[in-house]
């Protein structure tokens, strides 16, 4: 679970820093957790968010 969260975090903050520049602490960031999944999901779905 370590090497997948060290792994993960880099990643996240190279393709999406605004997710971490969203929230003051670690607390907020994983409170933001349901509706940055939900959007994630969202983009997947919606042919207008993936093409836009």
């Amino acid at each position: 679970m370590t090497l997948y969260a060290d792994l993960f975090i880099d990643w996240t903050r190279r393709h999406d820093p605004m997710f971490f520049s969203m929230a003051d602490s670690a607390q907020a960031f994983l409170g933001r957790q349901p509706a940055i999944h939900a959007s994630l999901g969202a983009g997947i779905r919606d042919p207008i968010c993936v093409a836009g």
